[in-house]
């Protein structure tokens, strides 16, 4: 392992060079006044200091890498019920609390119209059905 290793200390170096460099050019841009090339200096000189981050962590993990436990899982089902009765439930199956408070909780009668449905993006749906008609 030491030649990937090796690459990836390599890697890292020219990654943090580049970095530095990026950045004083963008410094030097800004300094003259030349705002968007300063910008793009400083994009590309972050993403290069990103990516050194990303060799440093797999370097590390190449060094170190993460134990491993193989966990064996079993009784495994969809769709599955499980009912698990209290020996205090004899079959009734009227509400606990509605019976201490001694309240009837009843649904009441929808009162209310219906709502008109509306259609809240039309030319979205219609961009979506042609979309899809052509896929």
């Amino acid at each position: 392992m030491q030649r990937p290793e090796a690459i990836l200390v390599a890697q890292a170096h020219t990654l943090d060079e580049l970095f530095s460099n990026l950045a004083l050019r963008s410094h030097s841009n800004s300094s003259a006044g030349y705002l968007d090339a300063a910008d793009r200096y400083m994009r590309l000189a972050l993403k290069a200091q990103a990516q050194a981050v990303r060799t440093i962590e797999a370097l590390g993990e190449l060094k170190n890498p993460r134990p491993v436990a193989f966990v064996k899982q079993a009784n495994i089902a969809t769709n599955q019920q499980i009912n698990h009765h209290h020996p205090s439930h004899t079959g009734n199956a009227e509400n606990q609390q509605s019976k201490l408070s001694g309240e009837n909780h009843e649904l009441l009668e929808n009162s209310r119209t219906p709502a008109e449905a509306i259609r809240v993006n039309q030319t979205g749906e219609a961009v979506a059905a042609q979309h899809w008609a052509e896929v």
